[in-house]
C-alpha cells in the first residue's frame, strides 16, 4: 500500500495514512511510537515513529517504521 497506493486485499485505492501528521515530542502524540529497547528506562529507550496505512474500503492496514526512525533504533 505504501508504494502502490492500492490495497493488496480488496484492490481499493481509498488509502489513508498518517505520514502527514506532525511528530510530537512526548509519547502521547498523533503518531504511534515503537520502542525496541529500554522499556523500563525511558532515558535509554530507542524510539521511532510508525507510519500507518489503512484501506478505508475494507479496513486492511499496514504499519512501517519511518526511515529516520530505523537508524535511531539500530
Amino acid at each position: 500500500m505504501k508504494q502502490s497506493g492500492e490495497c493488496p486485499k480488496c484492490h481499493g485505492r481509498n488509502i489513508w495514512n498518517n505520514s502527514q501528521l506532525k511528530e510530537s515530542a512526548g509519547l502521547r502524540g498523533p503518531k504511534t511510537w515503537i520502542m525496541v529497547k529500554g522499556a523500563f528506562n525511558l532515558r535509554r529507550a530507542k524510539l521511532a515513529h510508525q507510519d500507518e496505512y489503512v484501506c478505508l474500503d475494507c479496513g486492511y492496514n499496514e504499519t512501517y517504521v519511518e526511515s529516520k526512525g530505523i537508524e535511531s533504533i539500530k
